[in-house]
């Protein structure tokens, strides 16, 4: 089937603040997932098209699992304790996402809903305590650096955690690099942690791809270099069973191995947030946020 519109031009523009600007102008039909928060309300009430729908990508922030305290599961949970996801998702990201609970969104075939651990920094401070982590003289239990993008809504996240932790005694660096090198970083497992998205995830062997032991740096995408042994074996088994059924049980205990070890800090599923002008027929997104669904635009015909 033959696209509906004859010509797509893709700009690059780098500043939220230009983008914004050039789709009030009229130089800009469409942006994708691509504009501050706090301005998508400005636009819907000047008459732009707003698409704000569940999405399927997913924001984490990760621990370098070798790292001591991190190499040990109950640091990490009791970390995870600290983080007020709900406030940050209120305040910073404006609301625009649901909590996550995993790797896989509630839409995706292979979920089961798992708990993070509570919102809870007297008993985070308390697990912390008893695992002999216990403050110093300036109120400090241990310190990690935390690298995060430049992008603006990372930083203020980044800020966000690290202010959560202070209050139970971690001292986070923050370290804030252009994106070349942060992901460079990354890539190479050279962190104690760090914050990002995975984006477009469909076939649960995406945990195989991020968990399994084989595949930490510079093979995969494992870039914490956790390791849990019998998680190693079901992925190995998930990935070559062909039954639905048999590979949906299979992945629920995945889902369950993970919620308890605490690889990630499950931070939320962002909205795929798509404004347009009313040039524009109405339209539908996928939950990836994936451009495909240009092929199908139709421009309204005003002659």
């Amino acid at each position: 089937e033959r696209p509906k519109v004859k010509t797509v031009l893709m700009k690059v523009i780098e500043d939220p603040t230009i983008r914004s600007l050039e789709l009030l102008r009229g130089t800009l039909d469409i942006v994708v997932n691509d504009l501050p928060y706090d301005s998508i309300k400005s636009f819907e009430k000047k008459g732009f098209i707003v698409v704000n729908t569940n999405g399927a990508n997913y924001s984490y922030v990760g621990f370098n699992c070798r790292k001591n305290p991190l190499d040990k599961k109950d640091v990490r949970r009791a970390i995870a304790m600290a983080i007020q996801r709900e406030e940050i998702l209120k305040n910073v990201i404006r609301g625009f996402g649901r909590e996550a609970s995993g790797l896989i969104s509630p839409e995706n075939w292979a979920y089961y809903k798992t708990q993070n651990p509570p919102y809870n920094p007297i008993l985070s401070s308390e697990i912390l305590d008893n695992l002999g982590l216990v403050k110093n003289d300036k109120g400090e239990r241990f310190s990690l650096s935390y690298k995060i993008s430049m992008n603006k809504v990372s930083r203020f996240v980044g800020e966000a955690i690290s202010e959560n932790l202070r209050q139970i005694g971690i001292r986070i660096d923050i370290q804030t690099l252009e994106w070349g090198t942060f992901y460079d970083d990354i890539k190479k497992g050279n962190f104690d942690m760090f914050s990002l998205n995975w984006i477009g995830i469909k076939d649960p062997d995406a945990f195989r791809l991020r968990f399994h032991s084989q595949m930490a740096p510079p093979f995969g995408f494992n870039r914490g270099c956790y390791q849990n042994p019998y998680l190693d074996k079901l992925l190995d088994a998930g990935c070559g069973e062909l039954n639905l059924e048999k590979r949906k049980e299979i992945y629920k205990d995945v889902q369950k191995i993970l919620s308890e070890d605490c690889p990630y800090i499950n931070l939320w599923w962002p909205n795929i947030v798509v404004v347009a002008n009313n040039r524009i027929k109405p339209f539908k997104v996928p939950s990836d946020g994936s451009y495909i669904f240009i092929k199908d635009l139709e421009i309204k015909d005003h002659s």
